[in-house]
């Protein structure tokens, strides 16, 4: 950070150039150049910046001081104070144009030097100010958009999903609950359900309202938030957490929503190629005196820790001294607007909290958020966890009688959603195939190690958290090198045909799946349902 305001003379006569160097010396400023010409105050601004350049209008060469204070102001945002022994109303109206930042006729005395470089200071400072107020008065209209976006999208999905829902209670009132076609109306009962809860949550987290501080339990909504980090987070980041019941805090709960869900944020950019570990702590603390800040006014020094850790490319200590910076962001256009961080540390600050960051580069971040805790409030009604993510049981296998009498090909399913893995089991074994699935790549490996003799094919998705499919499929084929391996996929940029003709994988499909697609890429695969 700059000690003294620097600033640049752009002179042709030496002795006036040392005269003003010496007045802005004596006032506390220190002089980085002195040149001759426009062209060379161009080049002179290209290695060092300076705070205000003192500009002579008539100079030697081609560019007049006006045309180089304009490039100066246009490049760099550099103000200028135009120096001069004679003010016609024609300079004066081109300097006007180029927003000149001040006018100075020779001779002059030390003041006015002084008070004029005061003055450039102090207007550069209220630009910047007012450019940062702009800023975030535009971030806060696009906010007020996305809120108001939410709502009406809510409100038509709501309809959608009532209609789903409804009818298919009404279908269950018509077959046996039981049967295999009331076991189908569940999920698709308990998905419509979970697709209207997460629109709720999303309308909480996008509504624009005053902050509501009250005491509440921290780890029902950090569960909601969870809820919606699975559903964005790519599924190749393995999410682990450890979210206990702590007490209670005084906080509004949607910022503390927010809070965690900016912290994840920041953390899933931080991880190269959308892969690595993000994991979420919530725990009481009880920490020492000499550890709480001495800007926080707590009469307790028991705290609940929010910890948000990520296996990323971690901070170096220049980055980390401006993290909590408005707009300062180390992200490329388009990924980030540098509001995320500060607006964390604004909520934490308001709660009487503090953070603490630990980061290196090449190891990682974890963010520690303290809360003060209290004791538990007379009269409150704690906040319900919403329905558990657990899915229903699925329907009961094919009892199909001529299936029965012969041994199925076996067939291991790896895919990290289980409602996928529901359904696309549900056809195989209707088809007359034995399916073990699998939701964890890690432990579908470790079941093949033990037997690999007991699988006939391999199908799995591509992009899943630990292993992805293209490396579960080099594991199992180095066991079975004949085994036949189905991928499938949504999406990946990293995944080709090419890598499929390299990896011996005999068929590679696109989500979603149509109709009966994999049933009949199995049968060619394997010959025949039954072994």
């Amino acid at each position: 950070m700059k000690e003294k305001k620097q600033i640049m003379i752009v002179e042709d006569e030496v002795l006036i150039a040392e005269d003003i160097k010496d007045s802005l010396e004596q006032a506390g400023f220190e002089v980085t150049a002195m040149v001759t010409s426009g062209e060379a105050a161009l080049e002179e601004a290209e290695k060092q910046c300076p705070d205000v350049v003192i500009m002579d209008i008539n100079l030697q060469g081609e560019m007049d001081g006006i045309i180089a204070a304009d490039h100066l102001y246009k490049t760099h945002k550099l103000p200028c104070i135009f120096l001069t022994a004679y003010a016609g109303d024609e300079l004066l109206e081109r300097a006007k144009k180029v927003g000149s930042f001040g006018y100075l006729r020779k001779p002059f005395d030390d003041f006015e030097i002084k008070a004029m470089v005061e003055m450039a200071l102090y207007r550069v400072k209220m630009e910047a100010e007012h450019e940062l107020l702009e800023a975030q008065l535009r971030q806060a209209m696009k906010m007020e958009a996305i809120g108001t976006m939410a709502g009406g999208i809510a409100h038509d999905f709501n309809n959608i999903l009532s209609a789903i829902i409804g009818y298919a209670e009404l279908a269950q009132l018509e077959v046996p609950k039981e049967s295999k076609t009331g076991a189908f109306l569940t999920n698709i009962i308990f998905a419509g359900n979970r697709a209207s809860n997460l629109v709720q949550q999303l309308l909480a987290v996008t509504r624009q309202s005053a902050a509501e501080r009250k005491p509440f339990h921290p780890h029902t909504i950090l569960k909601e938030a969870v809820k919606i980090l699975r559903t964005t987070l790519p599924s190749s980041i393995l999410l682990e957490t450890d979210i206990l019941d702590c007490g209670w805090i005084v906080a509004d709960p949607t910022n503390i929503h927010q809070v965690l869900i900016n912290l994840c944020t920041n953390s899933v950019h931080a991880m190269e190629g959308d892969k690595g570990v993000l994991r979420i702590c919530l725990k009481k603390e009880t920490l020492q005196p000499e550890n709480i800040p001495s800007d926080i006014n707590s009469t307790s020094n028991t705290f609940i820790r929010l910890s948000v850790s990520d296996t990323g490319f971690g901070m170096n200590k220049a980055t980390l001294d401006r993290i909590f910076e408005p707009y300062f962001t180390t992200k490329s256009n388009g990924q980030g607007t540098g509001l995320g961080l500060s607006l964390v540390h604004g909520i934490v600050k308001s709660c009487n909290g503090f953070i603490q960051i630990h980061s290196e580069p090449d190891h990682g971040t974890t963010f520690n958020v303290y809360l003060p805790a209290g004791e538990e409030p007379e009269n409150i009604r704690l906040h319900v966890d919403p329905a558990s993510d657990a899915l229903p049981a699925s329907p009961t296998q094919n009892t199909d009688k001529a299936a029965q009498q012969h041994s199925p090909a076996r067939i291991m399913m790896v895919d990290d959603e289980p409602c996928l893995t529901v359904i696309q089991r549900q056809k195989l074994e209707d088809a007359g195939y034995s399916v073990t699935a699998f939701i964890n790549s890690q432990a579908a490996l470790e079941e093949f190690y033990r037997h690999p003799d007991r699988y006939d094919m391999l199908i799995s998705d591509q992009t899943m958290p630990v292993l992805t499919g293209r490396e579960l499929t080099q594991k199992v084929l180095t066991i079975k090198p004949d085994l036949p391996v189905i991928i499938c996929s949504g999406h990946s940029e990293t995944f080709t045909m090419e890598d499929v003709m390299e990896m011996g994988i005999r068929k590679y499909l696109h989500k979603p799946l149509r109709g009966d697609e994999l049933i009949t890429v199995v049968r060619n695969l394997l010959g025949s349902a039954i072994a």
